[in-house]
């Protein structure tokens, strides 16, 4: 098989998959397509996939994480008080998040620089992480006797 019909093969399958979801409702899919990114995004970077192991490493530095939880929970309350709207919380997260995550995946280094593709795909991959463990927290809390 060549590699335009791989390609091909895949996009099918991936608007089949997406369209079987979306026809079952519920929250079904996004966690399944992430996991199978992750696992791509691992294959890429020349490593076997294991998504659940990813997932759990998100608390590796369970120390610094909490360092970054605390900073961030007293910068929302100093610049957004006790009565944060939602949205404003959300506007706030997207900015933070996406310029941490363009500066340390190196985008912003000079062109040229050696390790700048595969910095920017290890920072895709912790944002995948990410992304799969916070929809498996909302799994999680929607389970009959967990909290949400």
């Amino acid at each position: 098989m060549d590699d335009e019909t791989r390609e091909v093969l895949g996009e099918a399958a991936l608007a089949v998959a997406f369209g079987a979801f979306a026809a079952r409702g519920g929250d079904g899919g996004p966690i399944q397509t992430l996991i199978a990114a992750m696992g791509l995004m691992a294959i890429r970077s020349g490593e076997e996939p294991d998504p659940p192991a990813e997932i759990l490493g998100i608390t590796a530095q369970d120390a610094q994480v909490e360092t970054e939880i605390d900073r961030a929970g007293e910068e929302i309350d100093r610049r957004f008080g006790r009565d944060a709207v939602a949205q404003e919380v959300t506007a706030a997260l997207e900015a933070r998040l996406l310029g941490t995550a363009i500066t340390l995946a190196g985008c912003t280094l000079p062109e040229g620089v050696d390790g700048q593709a595969v910095v920017r795909l290890h920072a895709a991959r912790c944002l995948a992480r990410l992304a799969a463990g916070l929809l498996a927290i909302d799994a999680a809390g929607a389970l009959p006797g967990s909290e949400g």
